[in-house]
């Protein structure tokens, strides 16, 4: 049964690779990304919030850092930078996202927290997600850390990685999370070691 899932799994690869305008991740676990499907819903969400439209755009916006830098990000090859297909509207489509009222806040960071495992800070897309996901998470420190609970040591530690990243290390940790020093010590540790590694690769 396995082998032949296997082999369903590969067709289904091998023929969505035919379309240009859909991007087919090397990971196997990873999921296709529909530009035109992300393009239509942006513009469907952009023109009537409704709660379909939302849902619609949430699911198909990138769920993983590969997706999001091959939407969004930039490459160099052979000394020639490459726009990805939406860079010059990434800022429009991560502040759309960020504004999803209708979905909630508790899957938005989920999804978050999927996204950015191994994203590496870039002053462009990436730089405006990071900025968007702290104002998020310090707006919902209580939410944030329930989410964060469900998830493995190094999960937790990647969330805050990000949330540190940058070329300018924070003075000091959040105030907003400063509750989970009693509250719950193993989402804070990691917050506080987190926190430590930007400062000492800084130094």
């Amino acid at each position: 049964m396995r082998t032949v899932l296997t082999l369903i799994l590969l067709v289904f690869v091998s023929c969505s690779a035919k379309n240009n305008s859909t991007l087919v991740l090397t990971q196997s676990v990873s999921p296709t990304v529909s530009i035109d499907e992300l393009m239509e819903n942006y513009a469907k969400c952009s023109a009537n919030s409704t709660l379909e439209n939302q849902l619609a755009y949430f699911h198909s916006f990138p769920s993983e850092n590969e997706a999001f830098e091959q939407v969004f990000g930039l490459d160099v090859l052979n000394d020639s930078v490459i726009e990805a297909p939406l860079y010059n509207e990434s800022f429009d489509y991560v502040s759309l996202f960020f504004s999803l009222d209708s979905v909630e806040t508790g899957e938005v960071i989920n999804k978050l927290t999927t996204l950015i495992v191994n994203l590496e800070w870039e002053a462009d897309a990436v730089n405006f997600l990071q900025y968007n996901l702290i104002e998020l998470a310090n707006s919902n420190p209580s939410l944030t850390a329930e989410c964060l609970n469900k998830y493995e040591k190094e999960r937790i530690e990647n969330f805050w990685r990000f949330y540190f990243a940058g070329p300018v290390a924070p003075e000091n940790t959040p105030e907003e999370f400063g509750f989970l020093e009693s509250a719950n010590p193993k989402i804070f540790n990691s917050m506080q070691v987190q926190w430590d590694n930007v400062h000492e690769e800084r130094e």
